[in-house]
């Protein structure tokens, strides 16, 4: 006879790995983050990329689990970039016997003090902002429409983002003009993709839900 696990360890154990996902992509994120790169007419940081994922795990761990588990994904992210900073810096504290490899190391990965500063404070107002809006638009419509509050939340916590990351990092190194570009690159490519990722929002949310069991609000209010 197959074992089957009791749905509270389902869910616990489902939450573990998307709150490790989440971490993980914070992490790269933070790592691409001060290479800015050209697409078209549009100018941005790397991250741009790759951001728009953490905010989608939040969505899916709000809407199934609730508001305390997707903050507490959020404080664990926080947690894991700065621990990546700390051991980056703490490895850059040694010599290198391979000077070539220690200066491309240095180069790839040393943090600029700036970019980081500015890449923290935006994620913890943006994240925050974000698991904040999801389950306000989520009260107001009684529930329903999953892609008014994914793509809602996302845009505007988004919007404050770019303008709190790139403001903090490139003030005073870049002009006016290149920074409004940058902006305005960023933000454009992180609303598009906010928008692309709704069908896999649906998707995630539904799997997640068949695979623990969990109804809306039962997680949290369970507890």
């Amino acid at each position: 006879m197959k074992w089957k696990r009791p749905a509270d360890e389902k869910a616990s154990s489902t939450i573990a790995i998307l709150t490790g996902l989440f971490a993980a992509s914070v992490v790269m994120t933070n790592a691409v983050s001060g290479n800015v790169i050209n697409a078209g007419p549009f100018t941005f940081v790397a991250e741009t990329l790759l951001y728009p994922v953490t905010f989608l795990l939040t969505d899916v761990l709000s809407e199934v689990f609730g508001k305390r588990t997707a903050q507490r994904a959020v404080w664990t992210g926080l947690g894991a970039q700065a621990l990546a900073v700390f051991f980056v810096w703490m490895v850059l504290q040694f010599d290198s016997i391979d000077t070539e490899m220690s200066e491309a190391f240095e180069k790839l990965f040393a943090p600029v003090p700036r970019i980081v500063l500015g890449s923290m404070i935006a994620y913890l107002i943006s994240q925050t902002l974000d698991v904040r809006i999801f389950h306000w638009i989520k009260k107001k419509t009684n529930k329903r429409w999953l892609w008014l509050r994914n793509n809602g939340s996302t845009m505007i916590s988004q919007l404050i983002d770019t303008f709190v990351f790139v403001t903090v990092a490139f003030f005073g190194r870049l002009d006016a003009e290149t920074l409004i570009a940058m902006m305005a690159g960023q933000y454009t490519a992180k609303a598009l993709l906010a928008a692309i990722d709704t069908p896999f929002c649906y998707l995630a949310v539904n799997i997640v839900r068949k695979k623990t069991g969990v109804k809306h609000g039962e997680y949290e209010r369970n507890r």
